[in-house]
């Protein structure tokens, strides 16, 4: 996977940046990309205006097109991408316990944790609790349980 940063020359003395994404992991005809970033810069630049704003926006570029190629190897390497982030949580963590089934000490942690989740997360959270959001969520509603149920033993004492 490669993401380079080009030029395209525009009329009026200028350049547009974009960048062109080739990623191999992708299926079909979708492997190269080009993303325009909305920027441009000046070709001959005669001002130090002019010479400052491509220095600040070539940055900018070079800033957008690393975000990029990090954003990418994530999703490659295993770290989720934003397909999987919006996916529920509880079907997401399932599917990775199962791909853990070979190790049986690991895979029983896994599905320990799973039965966990299933048992004290409400059906209306199960439903709406998505991989990007999980975490807070998933911390809040189980703090809640443990209040509760903290209350209900101080309570009968």
């Amino acid at each position: 996977m490669k993401v380079t940063l080009r030029k395209k020359e525009l009329a009026g003395d200028r350049e547009r940046l974009y960048l062109d994404i080739y990623n191999p992991e992708a299926g079909g005809n979708t492997k190269r990309k080009k993303e325009n970033l909305n920027l441009f810069l000046y070709t001959k630049p005669k001002t130090p205006i002019e010479k400052t704003h491509n220095k600040e926006t070539l940055q900018l570029a070079e800033t957008i097109k690393g975000q990029k190629q990090i954003d990418l190897q994530n999703g490659i390497n295993g770290f989720g991408s934003k397909k999987e982030s919006k996916g529920n949580f509880i079907d997401y963590f399932e599917k990775l316990a199962l791909q853990r089934k070979a190790s049986l000490g690991n895979y029983g942690n896994w599905d320990g944790l799973q039965k966990h989740n299933l048992r004290y997360l409400k059906d209306s959270t199960r439903k709406i609790l998505s991989v990007a959001n999980s975490t807070n969520q998933l911390i809040i509603e189980l703090d809640k349980k443990v209040r509760k149920i903290k209350n209900k033993v101080l309570s009968s004492i």
